[in-house]
């Protein structure tokens, strides 16, 4: 009576496993485009600028994987994000897009500060990389829709 029980348990524990919903983690590699709103110096939003040719999408990859997140920590900036960018992820092609939304600063010493929402925690770009997502950006900027 117990194994019989027991295999009842079993079973009814892997079909709720394996009915249940498992949503597929973002990986950058399924990034597909990136909507970029730079911040106007009276603390507006600004024009919202599409990022979506492949070179582009390519190099925002590279720089989006290489933020060194530090976890567990509260992050509070003293003034409003310089830029906004809004990610867009395909994980299905029969699905809608996947979104995260990323707060980013750009610092005084050179380096940039990032905030994502899902994130417990902040992270952050060196000079070069921060250098480069401001050349993206900024050279873009006024493109938008």
């Amino acid at each position: 009576m117990i194994k019989r029980r027991m295999a009842l348990s079993i079973f009814w524990l892997l079909l709720l496993v394996g009915c249940g919903v498992h949503e597929e983690p973002m990986s950058i590699s399924s990034l597909t485009r990136v909507d970029v709103t730079v911040m106007q110096p009276d603390g507006s939003d600004g024009e919202t600028i599409v990022l979506a040719d492949q070179e582009t999408v390519n190099q925002l990859r590279s720089l989006f994987a290489a933020i060194q997140w530090e976890y567990q920590v509260k992050a509070e900036m003293v003034r409003r994000e310089d830029v906004q960018a809004t990610l867009f992820f395909e994980l299905d092609p029969n699905m809608p897009e996947k979104l995260a939304i990323y707060q980013i600063w750009f610092e005084a010493n050179g380096i940039a500060t990032v905030i994502h929402g899902a994130e417990n925690g902040y992270g952050r770009l060196t000079k070069e990389q921060a250098k480069q997502l401001q050349a993206i950006v900024f050279h873009n900027e006024g493109k938008g829709l």
